[in-house]
């Protein structure tokens, strides 16, 4: 993912994304490289150690979710699912995030 992209999908500013990514590069939990799609670009790619972390804080979050849907009486999450696709399809970062 390029910068552009990531300040697209959050809405802020390159200014706002500058220390935070700064900050990750110091812990090594990110690295920047030339795009794999366009030499042109630097993309973000995540250390072997972010990826751990990316997938601890996941299973958490997943395992969060879970519950909570449980308690909500949704026990898949397709009401809460559906609400935030709603709240999500006019925001500028949706078109990114429906790649996948």
């Amino acid at each position: 993912m390029t910068t552009s992209e990531l300040i697209k999908i959050l809405e802020i500013s390159k200014q706002a994304l500058a220390k935070p990514l700064r900050e990750l590069k110091e812990k090594g939990l990110i690295y920047v490289a030339i795009s794999e799609e366009d030499q042109r670009k630097r993309a973000l790619f995540l250390t072997s150690t972010g990826i751990h972390l990316m997938r601890d804080l996941n299973r958490q979050q997943q395992k969060q979710f879970s519950e909570a849907y449980k308690r909500a009486g949704d026990p898949t999450g397709a009401a809460f699912a559906a609400v935030l696709k709603e709240f999500a399809k006019d925001r500028p970062g949706m078109s990114f995030i429906d790649q996948f």
